[in-house]
């Protein structure tokens, strides 16, 4: 039901694009197949909690962090943090506690619900991440 609303959406899509639509598709069928691939591990793991397993996952994200943002040219951005206002970085740092609950939340789900509950709720937290930030930091969709 998906994949056929999908192909009605496009058909009718005045800015229809193939390769935006490949890439989307192919986005799609890594973020699934990564999905099932993380419960298929996670609820063979019997030694780690939820909390232990995002935890884990946010630590091996820093060497791919720290490698990219010197390539993109964030280490330059570092010192314009001090000019924001402590509005904006109460939402940075709120934004980094939401990804951490995030993460626990998830970990949490993957080790009770079934793979499809699992990846439903990961596309659920793309989506609700997307929307909360477009409002926080009004920015257009």
């Amino acid at each position: 039901a998906i994949v056929l609303g999908s192909v009605v959406y496009a058909g009718n899509d005045i800015n229809f694009d193939a390769s935006g639509y490949f890439w989307q598709v192919a986005n799609s069928v890594f973020f699934c197949f990564g999905q099932l691939y993380e419960k298929w591990n996670v609820s063979r793991t019997k030694d780690q909690t939820a909390t232990g397993i995002a935890s884990i996952k946010a630590a091996l994200t820093m060497p791919v962090v720290l490698v990219l943002a010197p390539f993109y040219g964030e280490l330059e951005m570092l010192p314009r943090l001090a000019s924001l206002s402590s509005g904006y970085l109460f939402l940075a740092v709120l934004t980094g506690v939401g990804a951490i609950g995030m993460g626990v939340i998830y970990m949490t789900l993957c080790k009770m619900a079934s793979a499809t509950a699992t990846t439903v709720a990961g596309n659920f937290n793309k989506v609700s991440s997307i929307i909360v930030g477009s409002i926080v930091f009004s920015s257009k969709l």
